[in-house]
């Protein structure tokens, strides 16, 4: 007996149908870090299929996506309370709230996605090609329309297997639907064997891909210069403690002052490592009290009345000589969308409550340091986006300094560092990643950790500079070809349609 004669046998009822939906979804999520099981991904979508399968109206195929997005959603952002925990007693109660609004609202997309192809007419088959069209494009539109927010894309389960080389070529995005289309094919042939087959050669060749292509990376060289990077792992509660300001930068600069084997050339500190608005004498004594040693930090800069979360290098004489401040800001974390609407929420936890919010920087994205080269600078979640990280001016490396207290001590700092991990793939770049707490990190252009410092720890990493490869052609085409495919795809489906009708017989 087959699942679907079994299931219309025990004549399952509506609910336990959108449970086990529910419950495909939350074990889709269990791909993503912190569990990393990419063969759960693959089974909680396959189920998501097999009911879609079932579905037969746009009402049904919405529903399908939704509740599949809700487990999904779940299970992976669950994280997103941890900035409401850390004043409880102020804003505690916005924690459920925000992460109903959070995952209802990523659940949208995927739902949009699974009730589309019910636009059309067509077969069963069809349908699960339109549906894998129309989900991988909502999943690139999700990088870019309300503020954009590319969190949890199904591509990022292959980053600790060879199949995440493959991002060299296609992105994060190709990944994604690499995935999808791999899981579909079974569903949507009528032979499910060679299905089967198929799906199995695709990845098969894509690990295949992969291994050669980390072979290259087994005994990468790295430069002449040294870098240590900084991770102080203080509680977010802690960090913007006036009283416990002196404590905390001692400690800080201690571990930068820490014995080496190898002249240090540049120390790294994460974001907004000077919780203080410094002036050009704080800079000096910074300078002194790291013996001279150039660096890179992040701060809290005012100017012109308007206050901007950067990156800043200060030179061995105790000058800042370079700012970078972020241009892709968190909304409702740096700044309150609709501001003059809604001033109301000035209760969030997330916005500054010194100057109403944080301005977006302007120019370059570059900082240029002495000695190393140009590096491409990304402050927080700017990893996230990987239109954002690509630019046309190539730099030698990526430079990412984040504060992941906000986003607590376990899902979402291993998921944001997974993210990063990708970018250097995709662009054939090194990382050096400085976290507080999360993790810290110098990986090679391969996506392969060097050094790092775990995460929930404090500690330094020294290493040489990690020299970057050639530019990929991700690097220099994007996700263009992979729109294209999606266009082109589209169209021969929808003339396939036209000429279906055309051809069907009148009764």
């Amino acid at each position: 007996m087959t699942l679907t004669a079994l299931l219309k046998h025990c004549r399952i009822n509506r609910h336990i149908h959108y449970f086990l939906i529910f419950i495909a979804g939350a074990v889709a999520a269990c791909g993503q870090e912190p569990f990393a099981f990419p063969v759960l991904t693959i089974i909680g979508i396959a189920v998501s299929f097999y009911f879609y399968g079932l579905a037969n109206s746009f009402k049904s195929g919405f529903l399908v996506g939704f509740i599949f997005g809700l487990g999904y959603g779940l299970v992976h952002f669950h994280w997103i309370v941890n900035p409401f925990w850390i004043e409880p007693e102020k804003t505690g109660w916005i924690a459920p709230f925000a992460l109903i609004t959070m995952v209802s609202g990523f659940a949208l997309f995927w739902a949009v996605a699974f009730s589309l192809p019910f636009l059309f007419k067509t077969s069963q088959s069809i349908r699960y090609w339109l549906l894998a069209i129309s989900w991988m494009s909502t999943e690139i539109l999700r990088e870019y329309i309300f503020t954009g927010f590319p969190w949890g894309l199904l591509g990022y389960i292959w980053i600790d297997t060879p199949v995440a080389q493959l991002a060299s070529l296609i992105g994060v995005h190709g990944l994604s639907s690499l995935t999808v289309i791999s899981i579909i094919i079974p569903f949507a042939l009528r032979l499910k064997w060679l299905g089967f087959g198929i799906s199995l050669i695709l990845l098969g060749l894509a690990w295949g891909y992969g291994s050669i292509r980390l072979t290259n990376g087994n005994n990468l060289p790295l430069g002449d210069t040294t870098v240590r990077i900084i991770q102080p792992n203080v509680p977010q509660r802690e960090k913007w403690d006036p009283l416990k300001f002196d404590l905390y930068l001692n400690h800080i600069v201690e571990l930068s002052n820490s014995a080496s084997n190898e002249t240090i050339d540049l120390v790294i500190w994460p974001e907004t490592a000077l919780t203080i608005f410094a002036d050009p004498q704080d800079y000096k004594n910074l300078s002194y009290w790291l013996e001279s040693k150039p660096l890179v930090l992040g701060l809290r800069r005012i100017a012109i009345d308007k206050m901007y979360n950067s990156i800043g290098y200060i030179s061995s004489d105790g000058v800042m000589q370079q700012v970078y401040d972020k241009q892709y800001l968190v909304p409702f974390g740096e700044f309150i969308p609709l501001e003059s609407v809604l001033k109301f929420l000035t209760f969030s936890p997330l916005a500054n409550n010194e100057i109403w919010d944080f301005s977006p920087g302007v120019g370059s994205q570059f900082i240029n340091l002495p000695e190393f080269g140009l590096f491409r600078t990304l402050i927080c979640y700017e990893a996230i986006f990987p239109h954002l990280v690509r630019t046309q001016e190539r730099p030698i490396a990526l430079l990412q300094i984040t504060n992941d207290a906000w986003i607590g001590k376990f899902a979402g700092p291993l998921q944001h560092y997974a993210m990063a991990r990708l970018r250097t793939i995709e662009l054939g770049l090194p990382l050096l990643r400085s976290s507080n707490p999360g993790v810290s990190a110098f990986v090679d252009s391969y996506g392969q950790e060097i050094a790092t410092v775990p995460l929930n720890q404090f500690g330094f990493i020294d290493s040489k500079m990690p020299l970057s490869l050639n530019p990929t052609v991700y690097s220099r085409a994007g996700d263009w070809p992979l729109i294209i495919f999606l266009l082109v795809s589209l169209i021969l489906i929808l003339v396939h349609i036209k000429r279906q009708k055309h051809t069907q017989p009148i009764d």
